[in-house]
């Protein structure tokens, strides 16, 4: 599993922790980066009928990604001290919807 990051992001991992597949989980690699430590944080690849998939990308992107959301509110409200959480989410998208019409009204863009 540490294998198939390494090869898919060309990078080094280290391992933090293991699950083995049981009735309530699948198989799971805890890893992070060779380059930094396990308190920044650590991805999860997981066992699945088809091979791995893994959420490293959401993992190290979420401090960019919240930074950016930051710097974009304090742009609107200078004045303001403000406090922002932000995260990420795994999507399962087939295909990405061109217009509204694909919506079902529950999201607002």
């Amino acid at each position: 599993m540490l294998t198939y990051a390494e090869n898919k992001y060309n990078a080094s991992f280290k391992y933090a922790g293991y699950i083995a597949k049981n009735g309530l989980e699948p198989e799971q690699l805890k890893a992070y980066p060779a380059s930094g430590s396990r308190d920044d944080g650590c991805f999860t690849v997981t066992g699945t009928d088809d091979g791995y998939k893994d959420n490293y990308v959401s993992v190290y992107s979420e401090d960019l990604f919240a930074s950016y959301v930051l710097s974009g509110i304090q742009e609107l409200v200078s004045e303001t001290k403000i406090k922002v959480v932000a995260g990420t989410a795994t999507l399962s998208l087939s295909v990405i919807p061109d217009d509204g019409s694909a919506f079902d009204g529950t999201t607002l863009f």
